[in-house]
């Protein structure tokens, strides 16, 4: 009770004073499942629906990078769709190593472009649950 209240203390902290919080949860049922915490963020803030489409999907992501990040949009598009599974089916595929190292880098580069704006605040709930690539990560 006292870590969720001070956490809860910081983020409102961080929001009064203009920062950008991103949150990542560890769950139990998903600690074996790579970046789960980061594709529920990253869906989280790209404001995914059960009623979305794929393609709807990759139209709310399109949108997103042009407006957040326009000058890494073009590398980031495909890496993120593939972290998403909401690539088209003629999309090349990487190896695991290549998607994984790819996609670690892509979000490095995507949240130090978001902090050279603003300060971001990433709070991360229940570590203990995350994912070894996760882990990897952060």
């Amino acid at each position: 009770m006292g870590k969720t209240r001070l956490a809860c203390t910081v983020l409102d902290e961080a929001l009064q004073g203009g920062a950008l919080v991103r949150q990542l949860n560890g769950y139990p049922e998903h600690r074996h499942t790579p970046l789960y915490p980061l594709v529920a963020m990253v869906e989280n803030t790209l404001g995914f629906t059960f009623d979305d489409t794929p393609p709807s999907q990759r139209g709310k992501l399109k949108e997103y990078l042009r407006a957040h990040h326009p000058a890494a949009a073009p590398a980031a598009e495909p890496v993120l769709m593939m972290l998403l599974s909401i690539a088209p089916a003629d999309t090349p595929v990487p190896s695991p190593q290549q998607c994984r190292q790819q996609t670690l880098d892509m979000m490095l580069l995507l949240l130090d472009s978001l902090a050279s704006t603003r300060p971001v605040l990433l709070l991360v709930e229940d570590a203990l649950w995350l994912d070894v690539t996760t882990l990897d990560l952060l």
